[in-house]
């Protein structure tokens, strides 16, 4: 499965919208887009823990599989 779908399924799991995980994380929800429409594939090492310590997961269980 692919990072991009990994995210969405993480970000819908724990019960959160694009807006709320970008306000939680400090990253921009336009970001959060990219990440999930797979036009971004490779974020920042320091975003994608923040993604991740959000969504209660380790940062290689969405971005490095």
């Amino acid at each position: 499965m692919a990072a991009n779908l990994r995210l969405k399924i993480a970000r819908m799991a724990a019960d959160l919208t694009q807006h709320k995980l970008s306000e939680e994380s400090g990253v921009t929800e336009q970001l959060i887009t990219r990440l999930e429409t797979g036009r971004l594939m490779a974020p920042p090492p320091e975003v994608r823990a923040r993604i991740a310590d959000v969504l209660g997961v380790r940062p290689f269980e969405i971005f490095e599989r």
